[in-house]
């Protein structure tokens, strides 16, 4: 059986190219090219599950929130995005929102017919790593409050800010020794593996200190820091 597949890209050249390349295998049946994903979702539902092979300027047109809400489609699209050279956080987002895979622009053929069939089969196409590090990042936003104490939510904030540790330490009056001691916690919890990630982590779930902290002018004369 055929697996029925679309291609969306703003680029008239782009969407006719890749259509004509897959309609030349009879693994897919190729529907009708989309310039946008909205055009697709627009569409009328079709129980018939697709595979939607997006291209990096379509992913670029549409904002998170309707990705999202589109990659559940009724569940009848699944998202293969083909595109740009995108850096790891940026696929592990893609993924967070629904995607079900990731391919470089420069895969050969052979390479492209493998995703779609993977993906049509419910698999997610992106190196294992990539999945691991996406899983471990759904499960502890999916459970944030209960995953992170208080306190660490506070801290990982103050990270997110571009606080140093001993900023931090000032701000919350304890130790430098405690505020690394908790950011050691808080990479364990949530899956990252530096700063960075801590940080890109943040903003993706949306995490800040509390109002006071983040108005707080480090030039005020802090209290001898102490343990919590």
């Amino acid at each position: 059986m055929s697996v029925p597949v679309l291609v969306v890209d703003p680029r008239p050249l782009v969407r006719e190219a890749l259509s004509n390349l897959l309609a030349g295998h009879e693994e897919f049946e190729v529907g009708k090219p989309a310039p946008s994903l909205e055009e697709v979702f627009l569409r009328p539902l079709d129980k018939t599950l697709s595979v939607v092979l997006v291209g990096a300027p379509a992913i670029r047109q549409i904002d998170e929130q309707a990705l999202m809400e589109g990659a559940r489609y009724g569940k009848s699209v699944r998202i293969l995005v083909l595109g740009d050279e995108y850096s790891e956080e940026t696929i592990c987002r893609l993924l967070m929102l629904g995607c079900s895979g990731y391919l470089p622009g420069e895969a050969s053929t052979e390479i492209l017919k493998k995703a779609i069939l993977a993906v049509a089969r419910g698999e997610i196409w992106a190196e294992r790593h990539l999945v691991t590090r996406t899983l471990q990042q759904a499960l502890a936003a999916a459970g944030i409050d209960a995953v992170l104490t208080s306190r660490e939510r506070e801290i990982l904030g103050l990270v997110r800010m571009g606080h140093t540790n001993r900023q931090i330490a000032e701000l919350l009056f304890i130790s430098p020794e405690t505020v690394k001691w908790h950011m050691r916690k808080v990479f364990s919890k949530i899956g990252v593996r530096d700063r960075l990630e801590a940080t890109l982590y943040a903003r993706e779930n949306n995490i800040f200190p509390r109002q006071d902290r983040a108005e707080r002018s480090l030039l005020t004369p802090a209290r001898s820091p102490r343990t919590p």
